[in-house]
């Protein structure tokens, strides 16, 4: 969605805000309405979506378009992994040493990143809106306050992370609905962005192993805010810690990952 307008007084408000243009799509966080892409030749069709809008995403050039200054991509990785550790120090509720295990892993096995791109943060189907008409068509990304400048295949790995597929087990807070028929793999994903986007994939667990981590710290947070009643509203009753689990997917994944020093 195109910025229309920035109001930086409190006082209107209660906050900052910003007014962007309405782009009336579907919205697919929670599942597929009715009707919606009701087809396995639709959803195929919307899953090559994400993926072209992805590869479009990263084929930007941030220079020409005046984001140069959006953040600094030299050092993406090791930054986010050196975050996410003192995120957890500040986050924790009590000790979990599968969150630790993880940290050090990733810590000590960090690919070379490619060329840097513009980094969503996000990215995933439920922050992208789908043209009601046609699965098969974006007309949105939402929810850019995770944006930087930095390695692009963090977004890959972020977005598989929520891409449930048949024979998985259910997992917290991720859909249910990508494991319909016609969706494509985590595998054809991973495959499509490579061939579209020219870019390595050979450490694609690794970037999921970093977001399942960063996931988790982030749930970590809000439990933590529940538990000091900061929380409040429908939903947030039956809250439950949902680290540990999100925690035992990422080692699953590690695990079962080539580079020994994920292992």
């Amino acid at each position: 969605p195109r910025p229309i307008a920035l109001c930086e007084d409190a006082s209107v408000n209660e906050m900052p805000f910003y007014v962007m243009t309405h782009c009336p799509g579907v919205v697919p966080s929670e599942g597929l309405p009715h009707g919606f892409a009701a087809s396995p030749g639709e959803r195929r069709r919307m899953g090559e979506a994400l993926v072209d809008t992805l590869v479009r995403l990263h084929a930007v050039d941030f220079r020409a378009v005046g984001l140069a200054e959006l953040g600094r991509p030299e050092g993406y990785l090791e930054r986010q992994v050196r975050r996410w550790s003192q995120q957890w120090e500040r986050s924790r509720t009590a000790p979990l040493p599968e969150i630790e295990e993880l940290l050090r892993r990733l810590a000590g096995a960090l690919p070379p990143s490619p060329a840097p791109t513009i980094v969503h943060g996000d990215y995933r189907l439920g922050n992208m809106a789908f043209d009601p008409a046609d699965p098969g068509r974006v007309v949105a990304v939402f929810d850019w306050e995770m944006a930087t400048l930095g390695d692009p295949l963090a977004d890959l790995g972020y977005t598989l992370i929520y891409w449930k597929e048949a024979g998985d087990p259910t997992y917290t807070r991720l859909p249910l609905f990508t494991d319909l028929p016609g969706f494509l793999t985590r595998a054809e994903i991973v495959e499509a962005y490579a061939q579209q986007s020219g870019r390595d994939v050979a450490h694609a667990d690794f970037y999921q192993v970093l977001a399942l981590t960063k996931l988790a710290v982030i749930s970590e947070g809000i439990y933590a805010r529940h538990l000091q009643g900061k929380t409040l509203g429908s939903g947030f009753d039956a809250m439950r810690r949902e680290a540990q689990p999100l925690a035992e997917r990422a080692l699953a994944l590690a695990a079962a990952s080539l580079d020994p020093r994920l292992r």
